[in-house]
């Protein structure tokens, strides 16, 4: 019982695993809380989606980390895995959720700020002033 519980010569025990798991959720999830409303606060459009990628970052996390920026106008389409660094990271869709693997059941525009990568995720939807996005992504939103 002791070695499924806590570490041993093999890993992470479950009690460990998900009690470092659902901390780091509930400190990042309060993060994109506060972030969210200040953003609606100050009417940004913009974020970049920011943070470390490491062995175990999801194909999704890849993805956005790569496209850099994000307009608002653009996150349903990254909920349903339509863009291009998706399916160059090999993105696949979860059959029961129909949101990229590893997302939380029920992401979605209203939420994705929050809930970002899914599970464990530390990465970080950070608002941008439009001023700070490169031409070629304004192009591509004002086209």
């Amino acid at each position: 019982m002791q070695n499924y519980l806590i570490d041993n010569e093999t890993g992470e025990g479950q009690l460990q695993k998900y009690t470092k798991q659902i901390t780091t959720d509930a400190l990042n999830q309060y993060s994109g809380q506060y972030t969210q409303i200040v953003s609606s606060d100050l009417d940004f459009e913009w974020f970049r989606y920011s943070g470390s990628n490491i062995e175990t970052t999801r194909p999704f996390c890849l993805a956005c980390t790569k496209k850099k920026f994000i307009h608002i106008s653009e996150i349903p389409q990254l909920l349903k895995g339509n863009f291009p660094e998706f399916r160059e990271f090999d993105g696949v869709i979860n059959e029961k959720t129909g949101l990229p693997a590893g997302l939380i059941a029920g992401t979605d525009v209203s939420n994705f700020m929050i809930n970002r990568g899914g599970y464990n995720c530390a990465h970080q939807l950070r608002p941008v002033s439009e001023d700070l996005v490169p031409k070629e992504y304004l192009a591509k939103i004002k086209s």
